[in-house]
């Protein structure tokens, strides 16, 4: 069976082969690497992987150089899966990548396992979150810059949305959503639709987030 590829875009090139090196023995293989995304514009097409892996260190603000090249980057190659990888947890730059359109945001430090496990459920469609973001929505840190974009205290939500809601804010998959309430995992995906609609929420963190402000105020 041929092994799923995967770019690395890393400034370090010791981390780089060290990750080459580690996908060895997995069912991906890294085929390009690379120090900056600015390079992967050099690729051709036909050398699509099936997920790019990129090395994000700064806060990502929205108009910086970095955050611009990272959409670029998600929104290339028909919308690929990107995932961000990071030395340390920033709620900030989460959001800020998700924004962008990646599809999972990694910490640096997680088991060789567990980096294969979370790329097998992002080509499955799933997004991948650090378990860091749920103590981080408990305390409420960092989230004021997302009121405005993220409120919207007229969507009224039904007990099944709020039921789904509140999964999203857990980091459940669809798969767990749907069997908590006995109906098809598509039918989870069409209301996790109309509910990121409601709130207007552009993803999966951004309806947690909201969720975590709005049900506490509501309890």
């Amino acid at each position: 069976m041929s092994n799923h590829g995967i770019w690395i875009v890393e400034r370090s090139r010791l981390f780089r082969q060290g990750l080459a090196m580690l996908m060895r023995e997995t069912p991906f293989e890294v085929t390009f690497e690379a120090p900056q995304m600015s390079d992967v514009d050099t690729v051709e097409a036909r050398d699509r992987p099936a997920i790019i892996l990129v090395n994000i260190e700064t806060e990502l603000p929205a108009d910086s150089e970095e955050a611009q090249h990272l959409a670029r980057l998600c929104a290339m190659q028909g919308n690929l899966p990107v995932v961000v990888l990071s030395d340390g947890f920033s709620l900030a730059q989460l959001v800020a990548v998700m924004r962008a359109g990646a599809s999972g945001y990694i910490l640096k430090d997680i088991a060789p396992e567990a980096l294969v496990q979370s790329l097998n459920l992002i080509l499955a469609g799933e997004k991948v979150l650090p378990t860091n973001l749920v103590p981080a929505l408990l305390e409420g840190r960092d989230t004021r810059f997302l009121q405005d974009e993220t409120r919207s205290s007229g969507a009224a939500l039904s007990s099944q949305e709020e039921h789904i809601l509140r999964g999203l804010a857990q980091g459940y998959p669809n798969k767990r959503i749907a069997m908590e309430l006995a109906i098809s995992e598509s039918m989870v995906k069409l209301q996790v639709k109309k509910i990121f609609n409601k709130i207007r929420a552009r993803n999966r963190t951004e309806a947690a987030i909201w969720a975590r402000q709005n049900f506490r105020r509501s309890a």
